[in-house]
């Protein structure tokens, strides 16, 4: 009697889970279980050769479980090179592949020639599990010419970029009284190829810096050169200290050549003059009479500043001008006073003037003297008024930048011109 009581309640529970039990495997049927590794393609065709046909391939895979994804390229000769190594979550991501691949132990990059080539797919999860699958790649119509990058050199390995230009060069680098601008190098090189070309460098840490603000495109083949001045694209000094200076060149069909050179900055700075006062007297005076200027400049750089003549305190007229044969040194076959890169003088110039600035006054008597950082210094000449002038002439005052420009004008007093005076 127990037993049969066993035997049917046995059976009715049976009967309530068989449902259950069935309502869970059309489940687990419905969903199926994720496969560790499938990728979209089995064979795709790539045209690296720069031409507006030409196209790369985007190959899909999904990671079914997490997983270490690793992506082979077998070539033609049985040789294998890696493309990915890297942790993969679940999810589906993409492989592009344009028939371009790395240098090994290089960061050149090369073409493949035309052939039948392999991507092997690898994806191996913590608990042992592996799976494998190939695509065949096809590169065809490939530019098989190379992208060379070579011949890099500097004109300069060792230069100062601090504003005080054309100074000696050290003995150990030409012949004496040999002269160089030291605030700029030239890197010269050359490429085989028309190609897009990016220029950087990097410090002792690894830092990068760019030279310029984009790439120079279609650069044409042949020797090339690039004058550098210190600076980066927004127009700050770099410390001293030794860079490697990088080449990139890229052509149209992927190839990338790359090098580097070593170059040191030293005694780095940023020169920078201001005009503290500048004035002129008297207000009015008489054609022939002369015209008092005093001009008060500082040294607000951090860098010292070289100077050039006609020295302070040099008497003008209002038909002369710095250039003036009059000034020459003796033995001086040219005047001897053109604007030179790296040197600055307080400049001054009137609404009458013949030419913009034709006054300009070294800072010192001595232009081999040197407004170190913080100093200041007041520069006083004159100006004999000849005629013919108007009866109102405005003069004012600037700071010349040799090689570079002129500051803004100070000072501006306006001279009235009357009665001839004697003299």
């Amino acid at each position: 009697m127990v037993g049969a009581v066993i035997r049917a309640l046995t059976n009715h529970v049976a009967g309530l889970l068989a449902p259950l039990a069935l309502g869970a495997a059309a489940v687990l049927a419905g969903c199926g279980a994720q496969p560790l590794l499938h990728v979209g393609a089995q064979r795709i065709v790539v045209e690296p050769n720069g031409s507006a046909t030409a196209h790369g391939a985007s190959v899909s895979y999904t990671i079914g479980q997490p997983a270490h994804l690793t992506v082979l390229l077998r070539q033609p000769s049985g040789q294998e090179l890696q493309l990915r190594s890297i942790d993969r979550a679940p999810d589906t991501y993409a492989l592009a592949f344009n028939g371009v691949v790395g240098s090994p132990g290089s960061p050149d990059q090369r073409v493949l020639p035309d052939g039948t080539y392999q991507l092997i797919f690898q994806a191996h999860t913590p608990g042992g599990q592996s799976a494998t699958q190939l695509v065949q790649a096809v590169v065809r119509q490939a530019d098989p010419v190379p992208l060379v990058l070579n011949h890099l050199a500097l004109t300069l390995p060792v230069f100062s970029p601090n504003g005080q230009g054309v100074r000696p060069v050290p003995p150990m680098d030409g012949p004496p009284g040999d002269q160089q601008n030291l605030d700029q190098t030239t890197l010269d090189y050359a490429v085989s190829k028309s190609a897009d070309i990016f220029i950087w460098v990097t410090d002792a840490h690894g830092n990068s810096t760019p030279l310029h603000s984009q790439l120079a495109r279609n650069t044409k083949a042949g020797d090339q050169s690039f004058i550098w001045d210190g600076r980066d694209p927004n127009g700050m000094v770099l410390a001293d200290g030794t860079y490697q200076l990088h080449v990139r060149a890229t052509d149209a069909s992927g190839n990338v050549a790359e090098q580097a050179i070593p170059v040191t900055i030293v005694h780095s700075g940023v020169p920078n003059v201001q005009i503290v006062s500048a004035g002129f007297s008297p207000t009015t005076l008489g054609n022939n009479g002369v015209l008092h200027v005093e001009v008060t400049v500082r040294n607000s750089g951090n860098v010292a500043i070289k100077t050039l003549g006609p020295p302070a305190g040099t008497a003008y007229t209002t038909h002369m001008s710095y250039l003036d044969p009059s000034f020459n040194k003796p033995g001086d076959v040219s005047p001897p006073f053109v604007d030179t890169r790296g040197r600055w003088r307080v400049a001054v110039r009137w609404t009458s003037g013949p030419q913009d600035y034709p006054v300009r006054w070294a800072f010192f008597a001595d232009d081999s003297q040197e407004l170190q950082p913080g100093q200041q210094v007041t520069v006083r000449g004159t100006i004999k008024i000849l005629p013919p002038q108007p009866s109102r002439v405005v003069f004012s005052a600037a700071v010349e930048m040799g090689g570079i420009g002129f500051t803004s004008d100070y000072g501006q007093t306006t001279v009235t011109i009357g009665i001839p005076t004697q003299g």
